[in-house]
């Protein structure tokens, strides 16, 4: 299969990130996503010019996740039927 997409095996990198978000704002990470955060912010800031990028990614990512864990809690709880 790898053949029909004319891929090496260094074309794709799969990295688990662990974040965790808790209320009290001691936001905590496994090293590779902490590195992982870094570059990608040292890269978009060397190209937008902003050195804030880096964290404003991060906080984007955050949002993301916790919008989506909304989602997955809300479709966890019962439908009611409101006819009023």
């Amino acid at each position: 299969m790898r053949e029909a997409f004319n891929m090496s095996e260094n074309a794709v990198l799969f990295l688990v990130l662990s974040l965790n978000n808790n209320n009290n704002n001691n936001n905590t990470m496994n090293t590779s996503t902490c590195q992982l955060f870094a570059n990608l912010g040292r890269k978009i800031s060397s190209a937008s010019g902003d050195d804030r990028e880096g964290a404003f990614l991060f906080r984007r990512v955050l949002v993301l996740v916790q919008r989506y864990n909304a989602v997955l809690l809300h479709d966890t709880l019962p439908a009611t039927d409101c006819t009023d």
